[in-house]
């Protein structure tokens, strides 16, 4: 995809712009706020800009590259008039454009779609727009031009100074009464470790003054969407719509020089029809002049056309374990290839154990576990869109060399307490070793039943729990039946053969629910337990 304009003017440009250390219009930049974590001093670094060649009577073209983002500013001749005119969609015309701010700050780019998932349209940018161009090699890319913020702007974060603001501003005529700005991301090197501080850098799309970028009832800004400070911990913002690219947090595989950026988010605004209104596109830096943040904004994105839903990804997880029969663990296989992208593609998979730490990345990964060792686990995919999803899921390893029994019973909750006999299904399995040896012998089981409150005895009041005795009954196969009386609670069970029920009745007293409790033996100790409860109320408190 390419994107095509005409030249104004002979000029040989060398954007080589000198980092400005630290502002002299703000005493405060390399303070630290009163309280949080300690966070990086405010010293910004410059890097690198191509050099741009701008002809006389030549059409030049931007075309996306295979990997990143290719940017014509401002400076290379590109004009504010074609700026707007490049982000007019269906059902809208434009009048009366302007621009304010550095012209190396705002242009056209063009991307491949794996880098912000939207693959051409303009950028407008604290910084040099250039300064996106990746990979990521920088925590603190800074151009600072020395110029105004945007009083709109600084309103929305609580009236914080703002700097360098890049503003591109139109009157428009739509032909229905809402209007969408259907494709735009942020991106900031202010990620991740000025997240929830006091440098929020912020955009804004003022639709006839209101603002309708918006994530929730939040203005799109650092602290709106992210993960945390440190990367990963709370308090976060919105992390579903995060993209971490900061060095340090393990990121760097988006290729910008940008440290984070958004996935892509649609502004949608009710404005007058067919009559002129007004919009104003704004993003500037807060608190500071450093480090750079930058609003990208798709082709053809203002339109009055509803956008298509941007495909979400599903993320699923199996999880499968083969024995180590040499060490006694398990090698432990994680895969993800049964996530989907209705819409596209899928580009990333990154697995991570208590939601945090990093044990792997690819659709399948498999590693080794010794005994006991279990985890909540994560798995996040990432599309071609910068959309992300999160499937949270459990492991446990057992020793393979070893069996194992399992017991578990329905139902589990008994109402009303009408004295009727429930009967209780148990379901039972012995797992043999998967290594052999004596333990792959299935043991003998047996087990009993018995209750926290006694059969009935009527010597006194509320000392029972009903009218009935024989609150347990276990029938065996050839026909026997076992039941429970005071004097004999305990009732032989086995799990294996036995039909189990019990009576729907509890004590009066203290409205004290009964729980009926199974137990399962292997060789005559108690391997496992269930319960069964006959509820407190209708409502199945316990």
């Amino acid at each position: 995809m390419s994107i095509t304009w005409k030249g104004a003017a002979t000029t040989l440009l060398m954007a080589a712009l000198v980092a400005c250390q630290a502002s002299d219009r703000t005493p405060s930049a390399l303070t630290q706020p009163a309280s949080g974590p300690v966070r990086p001093a405010r010293i910004g670094a410059q890097k690198a800009l191509p050099l741009s060649l701008h002809l006389p009577g030549r059409s030049l073209a931007l075309t996306a590259p295979t990997s990143g983002i290719a940017v014509q500013d401002m400076s290379d001749g590109v004009t504010a008039q074609q700026l707007a005119q490049a982000l007019v969609g269906p059902g809208v015309t434009i009048s009366n454009v302007t621009y304010t701010g550095a012209p190396g700050a705002a242009g056209f780019f063009a991307s491949d779609k794996a880098t912000l998932g939207i693959t051409s349209g303009i950028i407008l940018s604290t910084g040099a727009a250039k300064a996106v161009i990746g990979p990521n090699q920088l925590n603190n890319t800074t151009t600072d031009w020395g110029l105004p913020g945007d009083s709109q702007l600084s309103s929305l974060v609580g009236g914080t100074a703002s700097f360098d603001a890049s503003v591109l501003q139109f009157d428009f005529v739509p032909d229905s009464s809402t209007i969408y700005v259907s494709a735009y991301v942020f991106a900031s090197e202010e990620y991740n470790e000025f997240v929830n501080s006091t440098w929020n850098d912020a955009m804004a799309f003022f639709v006839n003054g209101t603002n309708c970028a918006l994530v929730g009832t939040q203005p799109v800004s650092i602290n709106a969407i992210n993960n945390g400070w440190p990367y990963g911990t709370s308090p976060n913002s919105h992390p579903e719509l995060y993209r971490n690219n900061a060095l340090p947090d393990g990121g760097g595989q988006i290729n910008t020089e940008m440290d984070g950026l958004t996935r892509v988010l649609t502004c949608v605004a009710k404005v007058n029809k067919g009559v002129t209104n007004h919009i104003k596109l704004a993003v500037a830096d807060v608190y500071d002049g450093l480090f750079d943040s930058n609003v990208f904004i798709g082709t053809g994105a203002l339109t009055t056309v509803p956008p298509p839903p941007i495909p979400v990804p599903q993320a699923r997880a199996v999880v499968t374990m083969t024995p180590d029969c040499v060490n006694g663990g398990m090698n432990v296989t994680l895969d993800g290839t049964s996530s989907s992208e209705p819409g596209g593609q899928l580009v990333s998979y990154q697995w991570f154990y208590g939601g945090i730490t990093p044990v792997g990345t690819g659709p399948v990964v498999t590693f080794y576990r010794n005994p006991g060792a279990s985890g909540p686990m994560s798995l996040v995919v990432t599309d071609t869109a910068g959309a992300t999803a999160r499937y949270d899921f459990q492991y446990t390893v057992t020793d393979p060399r070893q069996s194992t029994v399992s017991m578990s019973v329905a139902p589990g909750s008994i109402w009303p307490p009408n004295h009727k006999y429930v009967p209780v299904t148990v379901n039972a399995v012995f797992h043999p070793s998967q290594c052999g040896g004596t333990n792959s012998v299935a043991p003998t089981v047996g087990g009993y039943v018995e209750s926290n409150q006694p059969d009935e005895t009527n010597s006194g009041p509320n000392n029972g729990d009903g009218n009935f005795t024989d609150d347990i009954r276990v029938t065996r196969p050839d026909g026997t039946v076992l039941v429970s009386s005071n004097t004999q609670p305990r009732v032989p069970f086995n799990p294996l053969t036995d039909k189990l029920e019990v009576r729907a009745e509890r004590s009066g007293a203290n409205g004290g629910e009964r729980m009926y409790t199974i137990t399962m033996t292997a060789n005559g100790t108690a391997v496992a337990t269930s319960r069964v409860v006959v509820a407190h109320d209708q409502s199945g408190k316990h």
